[in-house]
């Protein structure tokens, strides 16, 4: 995730592997943002969120999931 913190938008990036979801969750557990494609990179625009800090979950063609912490300014 870049930039992290962010403010307007943050690019997520796989180093090569394309993602097949991506998923942005508030600290509840709440969906806000959810997005199924074939890329290794993804922007998404961030000026609807509020302020605070978000949960970005990962999921890759092999299935392998990842969470990342993002904080919104």
């Amino acid at each position: 995730l870049s930039p992290n913190p962010a403010r307007g938008f943050v690019t997520i990036s796989s180093g090569g592997t394309p993602l097949k979801e991506v998923k942005i969750t508030t600290l509840t557990g709440r969906i806000i943002y959810k997005r199924e494609f074939t890329t290794d990179n993804h922007v998404v625009n961030l000026e609807d969120f509020a302020k605070g800090m978000f949960l970005v979950h990962l999921v890759d063609n092999n299935h392998k999931y990842k969470i990342f912490k993002l904080l919104v300014k």
